[in-house]
């Protein structure tokens, strides 16, 4: 059956023939199943800007801070990082480093008055259903927090629910001052 047919007056027939066929066309699909088809991964890019900075003795000091960025390219993670630090950097700065982080989620973003970021590796079991073996994966979680036990519980409150089972493998302060995801361009 050709392309051109699934335009022909008779639509029903051509329809119901492609469904025995075990073909659907994805212009019959509701829009919501098509919807769900897509699930959307947030990109993460550390980045690191370079620039001066008043010390406390009065004296100007070069410093660079790490920022995770949330985008769809290097470009984009640039251009944000760039329009949320502009307001708050005199003078010039410059983004010395962006590379793509292996990060699976971010939790505690909505704590305010917390100040530290930490990372936590997490490993997970899951059963590889076509081979019939157990499978580790790891995974890195970004977590707000005020000190390494306050990070713990932030992160056990994020996975209550969870079905899959997992060990904390390492925690580490990281080096972010910020996390940057909604930024308008």
């Amino acid at each position: 059956m050709g392309f051109f047919s699934y335009f022909c007056k008779d639509k029903e027939k051509v329809s119901l023939q492609r469904k025995k066929n075990g073909f659907t066309p994805s212009v019959s699909a509701p829009e919501k199943q098509r919807k769900d088809r897509f699930i959307f991964m947030e990109n993460w890019f550390d980045c690191k800007v370079k620039y001066e900075k008043m010390a406390e003795d009065g004296l100007m000091k070069s410093v660079i801070e790490s920022y995770l960025v949330s985008a769809f390219n290097i470009t984009e993670a640039e251009k944000k990082l760039t329009l949320e630090l502009k307001p708050y950097i005199r003078g010039e700065f410059e983004v010395t480093d962006i590379k793509k982080a292996r990060i699976a989620e971010i939790m505690g973003e909505h704590l305010q008055e917390e100040s530290h970021w930490y990372k936590m590796k997490l490993t997970y079991i899951i059963l590889d259903e076509s081979k019939g073996k157990e499978k580790k994966v790891v995974s890195n979680v970004i977590v707000k927090a005020h000190d390494i036990m306050h990070s713990i519980h932030v992160l056990e409150d994020g996975m209550r629910g969870s079905v899959s089972d997992y060990t904390i493998t390492a925690i580490s302060e990281s080096s972010y001052l910020d996390i940057i995801r909604n930024v308008a361009i």
